[in-house]
């Protein structure tokens, strides 16, 4: 069923998730004015219409997200050993080729592939999540600026689309399994995670407090939001993806947050916003935790050899170290 909802004077008509373009249109902001006319006058001060292959989003207000890095602009190229929790995981699960892929895409990555849009929607998300549920303004807000946008090209189109879809599936992302904690946000940049001398940005989100019954020191858990809409991190055949992703997670925690007090896998959480699926870490996790430290020794090990020959085939240039 569709709902109606109203934020700041606007009419917000959502409709259940669904992975089509055609239902992400139907989610648009409309402002009231313009709900039975797009040429409609408004009493707001000037400004200009926008749309996207001539779906009408809105206004531009003048003030808008970090939505995306285009290729035009050019990136330097990684150097140093470096990954993401997502493609670590991916890597650890791939096979050969794609595995040397991985690799080409962090020393040479495209546009597309430093899109930097959905950082605000996981910081949106992190302080909608410290709050149990109660205050999404962020997410709100975010989704209002994201209709103001103008798309230049299709693969921009599609990414605010997708940003749409994502803040949908985060406001309706079921919290039951957060009910007994308390969940902060990191009181500064959480460090990234030194693994066989590979540096890998884990990020997460929030940190989880849980009062243990009988015992003195506090449960420890961290929260990581996973964004990917056609590669879930479990699925019907499979759930080594997520376990994989869910034991970086507590080892992270154990390495950085034992302080706080007794890190347990059971709060060390894997947000698939797209699947709407909250998984914790595996309590079995050595051997995960072997074969994560030894694909990150390969990605080191074959790292110089790949951007030697990438440089060589010309396809990169050396900007210097970073």
């Amino acid at each position: 069923m569709s709902r109606t909802e109203t934020h700041k004077g606007m009419c917000i008509c959502a409709t259940p998730r669904n992975t089509k373009a055609e239902t992400w249109r139907s989610r648009l902001w409309i402002p009231r004015t313009s709900c039975r006319s797009r040429g409609a006058k408004r009493s707001s001060p000037p400004c200009s219409k926008v749309t996207v292959r001539g779906v009408f989003l809105g206004v531009e207000l003048g003030s808008s997200i970090s939505l995306m890095r285009t290729a035009q602009e050019g990136t330097p190229m990684t150097t140093t050993p470096r990954i993401s929790i997502n493609k670590l995981v991916e890597y650890c699960l791939a096979n050969g080729p794609r595995r040397t892929a991985i690799i080409e895409d962090i020393l040479q990555p495209k546009g597309y592939l430093v899109d930097t849009g959905y950082n605000d929607i996981e910081r949106a998300f992190a302080a909608y999540l410290s709050t149990q549920g109660e205050d999404s303004t962020k997410l709100r807000d975010l989704d209002y600026q994201l209709q103001q946008r103008e798309a230049r090209t299709d693969h921009e189109e599609g990414r605010i689309l997708n940003a749409l879809d994502m803040i949908e599936c985060a406001l309706t992302l079921p919290l039951e399994k957060f009910e007994k904690l308390n969940i902060e946000s990191p009181a500064s940049k959480m460090p990234r995670f030194e693994l066989s001398g590979l540096s890998v940005s884990v990020g997460p989100t929030n940190i989880l407090r849980l009062n243990q019954r009988g015992k003195k020191a506090q449960g420890i858990g961290i929260i990581k939001s996973y964004f990917s809409m056609t590669a879930p991190l479990t699925t019907t055949r499979s759930s080594e993806k997520a376990a994989l992703h869910g034991t970086i997670l507590h080892w992270y925690a154990e390495t950085f947050l034992a302080h706080l007090g007794e890190i347990i896998p059971s709060v060390c959480f894997s947000i698939d916003v797209f699947a709407q699926k909250v998984t914790s870490a595996p309590k079995s996790y050595k051997a995960r935790r072997r074969h994560i430290a030894s694909c990150a020794q390969e990605i080191c090990d074959r790292w110089k050899p790949i951007k030697s020959r990438l440089v060589e085939n010309g396809k990169i240039a050396i900007a210097g170290e970073r």
